[in-house]
């Protein structure tokens, strides 16, 4: 597990407005670069020598503080799940898309993750493998594009380009929904915690959990076009599920992580930690079903860390019940293990550490997921 740096002196600056011109798309190539240059610079500053706040102020004298702000905020987060992260990679592409795709293709999850590796491959060649550092070849150069791997640079000097539906486009139809849950149809790609829970204080909302639920599943809206606000409809019910908390609708939405193209299934945990002590039952159940595939047990693993840390009454007979699942855990489950492991170690659980240490001595955990060294 790689824990988290976090660049918490430097301030997060206010968004900026939409700019009334854009640079060039020859200046655009330049900043870019100069960004990418810089990111380089503060993650050695920031994170290989921590402690040497000088580095700091000299890139903020080098590059002006806006930009050091501007690549900061990229490294700052948010941040992919340790456990289930790759629906939040593909959401996170889907989200770029729908701002600035263009003309591009639209990407599969499977064709995103397979161009990622390849492009990935070749970024650490070049990088790490090589000794004279040189340009990005034609190749690279044409998977950064595809993938958007500059996005975070664009926002003030690229000018939106919401992807047009193109026609032979195909998902299945969408089903039918009234008020109030057809306003969801209408809000985009943008997650509104604030609206999330001002909403779900009103009785129709309340009310109107089967539809939630039906919305959140919906596979003509979770394969709807990313350019379009409809192909996002899914994403808010599925918030609104969680602030609502009605927990019997939280079994059903383990179905998200059989989607073929699986951009929602990084949010179940929050979902449920929202849901609180009425989703457990059915979380320790998928957990100590060992039919169940490893990403499903290890999903709902995620689910009970999310409840200990948001309810802290929870944390303590959580804790006790992770505990004695690692003390009878097989060692044929190493990559279930490693994950409980790390759970223990996120929620703090310092009465679990002799059961980890037994765990580790044992050969029960997957060490290439989290390793003794990992541990706080």
């Amino acid at each position: 597990m790689t824990k988290k740096h976090r660049l918490s002196h430097l301030r997060p600056r206010p968004s900026a407005d939409q700019p009334e011109a854009y640079p060039s798309p020859e200046e655009r190539q330049r900043i870019v670069a100069r960004r990418d240059q810089l990111m380089r610079e503060l993650i050695h500053a920031t994170i290989v020598t921590p402690n040497d706040h000088t580095k700091i102020d000299r890139l903020i004298a080098r590059y002006g503080a806006d930009e050091v702000q501007t690549v900061a905020a990229s490294l700052r987060g948010p941040h992919p799940p340790f456990i289930n992260e790759s629906p939040y990679l593909y959401r996170d592409y889907r989200q770029t898309f729908a701002r600035f795709g263009g003309d591009r293709p639209f990407l599969t999850k499977k064709e995103y993750e397979t161009l990622m590796w390849e492009f990935s491959k070749l970024l650490a060649v070049r990088e790490f493998k090589e000794v004279l550092r040189r340009p990005p070849g034609e190749r690279e150069t044409e998977l950064r594009d595809l993938l958007l791997k500059d996005a975070f640079s664009w926002p003030d000097i690229m000018p939106p380009a919401p992807p047009p539906h193109p026609p032979d486009y195909a998902a299945p139809p969408a089903g039918h929904y009234d008020d109030p849950v057809q306003t969801l149809l209408t809000w985009g790609p943008d997650r509104d915690e604030r609206r999330y829970a001002d909403y779900a204080r009103y009785g129709p909302w309340r009310r109107a959990v089967s539809d939630l639920l039906r919305m959140a599943l919906d596979p003509g809206l979770l394969n709807g076009w990313p350019g379009e606000s409809a192909g996002w409809a899914s994403l808010h019910a599925l918030e609104l599920l969680g602030h609502i908390g009605d927990a019997a609708a939280g079994p059903p939405l383990f179905a998200l992580l059989d989607c073929e193209n699986d951009w929602l299934s990084d949010r179940l945990p929050d979902v449920w930690g929202q849901m609180g002590r009425g989703a457990e039952g059915f979380l320790w159940e998928c957990l100590d079903d060992r039919q169940q595939p490893a990403e499903k047990r290890e999903v709902a693993l995620a689910g009970l860390q999310a409840i200990a840390l948001k309810y802290p009454a929870r944390r303590p007979p959580i804790t006790e019940g992770l505990i004695a699942r690692l003390q009878a855990a097989p060692v044929e489950e190493q990559e279930v293990n490693a994950y409980l492991v790390h759970v223990l170690d996120e929620i703090h659980a310092p009465e679990a550490r002799a059961a980890i240490r037994a765990a580790f001595e044992a050969g029960k955990v997957d060490t290439t997921i989290i390793g003794p060294e990992d541990m706080e």
